[in-house]
């Protein structure tokens, strides 16, 4: 029996899921492996903290799965994982081994360069360093009030600047893709005006930039959220905003 996350597809009315337990108990009982397909490559606290501001992000993970006894489960080395585009299989030894001996794994299988960046991620996880070391982990880990000490220096900065406008919003991440559909992480957001400038314009201009800037546009104005900038980033990205002019 094979379990498919649903990824960001939804019915609503009169519809019903098994739990991941009911479906264990009954291949139990017929003796038929059951199989899941996580997709999202979270693998629950290993490594990570998770934020009481996050609790909705930590809904399913890897060793839940496990845990709740299935036979094997796949999913993403990229994704919330944060490693290398790659698929991951875990398991029953006795399974995985017959998943290894199959004749299309030399058709499916990755590269040394793949298996070396995967493993150095797996590594981060297993020492406890993941929130710190890998991007996304970071990014999904960093609370909101991380991200407006970083916020309130950036709109300080472009405020002493001639012709610029910069304010504090709350707002919220987006998490998406097929990994965590809907979720929302907590945030404060940069809204930045341009004297001359419509949003559009602005936002068009910063696309433009080397490297490029991506701001979002929300009621019409122009937002940037740091959660997705890392530290180091910071003074690199008010310089290149203060490039921007309006002639």
């Amino acid at each position: 029996m094979l379990r498919v996350h649903q990824s960001n597809f939804r019915i609503e009315g009169f519809t019903e899921r098994p739990e991941l337990g009911e479906l264990v108990a009954i291949g139990r009982r017929f003796n038929v492996a059951v199989a899941e397909d996580l997709g999202s490559g979270h693998l629950g606290t290993l490594g990570v903290r998770p934020l009481a501001e996050n609790a909705t992000l930590w809904k399913s993970s890897v060793d839940d799965s496990i845990a709740a006894g299935v036979g094997t489960c796949c999913f993403s080395g990229d994704k919330l994982l944060g490693g290398p585009q790659a698929g991951i299989i875990v398991g029953r030894a006795e399974l995985v081994e017959r998943v290894r001996r199959h004749p299309l794994m030399r058709a499916l299988r990755v590269d040394k360069l793949t298996y070396a960046a995967l493993e150095a991620t797996l590594i981060e996880y297993a020492a406890g360093r993941a929130a710190t070391t890998v991007p996304v982990q970071r990014m999904l880990t960093m609370s909101a009030d991380e991200i407006r000490v970083r916020a309130a220096t950036l709109a300080t900065r472009l405020n002493a600047v001639d012709g610029w406008r910069a304010d504090l919003v709350s707002g919220t991440s987006a998490v998406g893709g097929g990994s965590a559909p809907g979720v929302e992480l907590p945030t404060w957001l940069v809204a930045i005006e341009r004297r001359g400038l419509s949003p559009d314009a602005l936002a068009s201009r910063l696309r433009t930039l080397t490297p490029p800037v991506i701001a979002r546009i929300e009621r019409d104005q122009v937002l940037l959220d740091l959660r997705t900038v890392l530290d180091d980033q910071d003074s690199q990205l008010g310089g290149l905003i203060e490039t921007v002019r309006s002639g």
